[in-house]
C-alpha cells in the first residue's frame, strides 16, 4: 500500500521497505547490515513512526543498480566505486523528488552518466518508468479515484 505524503507543497507517493526488499532482492537484515557496513545510505524519508520509505526513484535505482551495475549478491568485496556511486544515485532521486516531485526524463542522471561508465541514464529511466507504471497503477492503489461509469 502506498501513502501520499507533502513535500514541498505536492503530494509524492513513498513505499516502505518492502517494496525495496523486492527490488534488491535481500531481506530487512541484509539491508540493515549494508547500510551498517557503508554499502547502502539510510532511506531518505521517515514516516512519523521512523519507518523508512522510498520514492518509485529509489526503489527503481537500487534495482537498476543491483542488476545492472552490480549485484550485491555476488560473493565479493563491493567495490568503492559501487559504493559511490549508490550514495551518489540514492541522493540525487532524493534531489529529484524533492525538487521535482518525480523524474522527468534521463537528463535528472546525466552527470552520473558521465561520471561512470557502467551507468545508463536511458536504462535506469526505463526502470523509473516501469516501476512508476507498476506501483502507480490508478485503479489498483487509488480506486476512490476511477470514475465507474
Amino acid at each position: 500500500m502506498t501513502t501520499l505524503y507533502d513535500i514541498k507543497g505536492r503530494e509524492i507517493p513513498l513505499f516502505p521497505l518492502r517494496y525495496m526488499m523486492a527490488a534488491t532482492r535481500l531481506t530487512k537484515s541484509g539491508i540493515n547490515r549494508r547500510i551498517e557496513r557503508g554499502q547502502l545510505p539510510e532511506a531518505s524519508f521517515k514516516n512519523s513512526r521512523g519507518q523508512r520509505l522510498y520514492s518509485v526513484e529509489d526503489i527503481a535505482m537500487m534495482e537498476y543498480i543491483n542488476k545492472e551495475v552490480w549485484s550485491f549478491g555476488r560473493r565479493t568485496k563491493t567495490p568503492d566505486w559501487v559504493k559511490e556511486l549508490v550514495f551518489e544515485a540514492l541522493a540525487q532521486t532524493k534531489r529529484v523528488v524533492v525538487d521535482y516531485g518525480q523524474s522527468q526524463s534521463e537528463e535528472d542522471w546525466r552527470e552520473l552518466h558521465k561520471k561512470y561508465n557502467e551507468f545508463s541514464k536511458f536504462r535506469v529511466q526505463l526502470y523509473i518508468e516501469a516501476w512508476r507504471r507498476n506501483l502507480l497503477d490508478v485503479k489498483k492503489f487509488f480506486p476512490e479515484l476511477v470514475d465507474e461509469e
